[in-house]
């Protein structure tokens, strides 16, 4: 039994004699196939009250009828354009709030359940602490042998700075290990929203399309009080491929504007010119070294970071190339 306080047991009362409604988003963008595989391996789930919503970002190749043929059980929302993993979260959750739900879990369509109970766990943990806003559970990469690093911290620089000369020295320390720690910011590949804190919080950040969403949210939930919780509890598999996260990807891309769009934003200046500073003078060095194609890469992170300092946010947050 995973143990945070000592109130946090299986036969708390407050969650005997009241199970929540949960709602699953999931988001899906010309995979469905995967997406079908997460959605059934969710069907063993031990939870009753469970509702599962599928969102499909305008794929435009026959995604959502061939998830509604396999799986009827399923709500599917066509979605008419593509606005990215966080704009086709705030449809779904906004949907599973109109219908009353109590908690909306976030998943990534590439990932498979593995722990029949962990809903269960994540909603007992949850109703045991009201102002957790949000709880995360154990979450492996790509085999049962590696645990994916779903506790993350604010981009201060400073931290990142230490952060890669301990990595250098010591490696990278493994946040989600068996302890349940409050954390600053959860990953957004699978975690529990309470229903109360997204009313107050608001809803995913939509120019940012993809990443630093779950940076944003967890700032914004610090602000007012809703803390987010992180329970060894083993959860799903997250089947991430392995291509297209190197330097000079368009995750890469998508990581670093977002990044310098949220510093902007929550009014750290200072940090977002150093950052900047940092992450040119980087990209350049990589284009020197080969490593990235030359010109393209550091021509296009400066063409988005004059945009945000401009302050032209939303021409520089539209939908990026892909």
């Amino acid at each position: 039994m995973i143990m945070a306080t000592d109130s946090f047991s299986r036969e708390h009362a407050l969650f005997t004699s009241h199970r929540p409604r949960v709602a699953v988003v999931i988001v899906n963008y010309r995979t469905p196939d995967q997406t079908i595989a997460c959605v059934k391996s969710l069907f063993g789930v031990n939870y009753p009250l469970l509702r599962i919503i599928v969102v499909d970002n305008d794929s435009r190749d026959g995604s959502a009828e061939k998830i509604r043929a396999a799986v009827p059980r399923v709500e599917v929302i066509s979605s008419s354009v593509n606005g990215g993993y966080t704009d086709g979260n705030n449809l779904g959750i906004e949907h599973a709030l109109a219908e009353g739900a109590d908690f909306v879990l976030i998943l990534n369509p590439d990932t498979v359940c593995i722990n029949r109970d962990f809903i269960f766990d994540l909603v007992e943990f949850a109703e045991c602490h009201p102002r957790v806003g949000a709880v995360g559970p154990r979450v492996f990469l790509r085999s049962k042998d590696r645990v994916q690093n779903t506790v993350l911290t604010f981009p201060w620089l400073w931290r990142r700075a230490w952060g890669m000369i301990r990595s250098r020295l010591f490696g990278n320390p493994l946040r989600s290990g068996e302890k349940a720690i409050n954390a600053e910011v959860l990953n957004g590949v699978c975690v529990l929203f309470r229903a109360e804190a997204l009313f107050e919080v608001g809803l995913f950040d939509a120019e940012t399309f993809a990443y630093i969403e779950d940076v944003d949210w967890a700032y914004r939930a610090e602000k007012i009080g809703w803390q987010r919780w992180y329970i060894p509890v083993d959860s799903i598999i997250h089947v991430q491929k392995e291509a297209g996260y190197h330097r000079g990807s368009n995750v890469d891309f998508l990581l670093k504007r977002n990044t310098l769009y949220f510093l902007l934003k929550t009014g750290h200046r200072n940090q977002a010119f150093l950052y900047t500073l940092a992450t040119l003078l980087m990209s350049k060095l990589l284009e020197w070294r080969g490593k990235v194609k030359p010109a393209d890469w550091s021509k296009r992170l400066f063409q988005s970071y004059e945009g945000l300092w401009r302050g032209r946010w939303h021409a520089v947050m539209g939908k990026p190339s892909v």
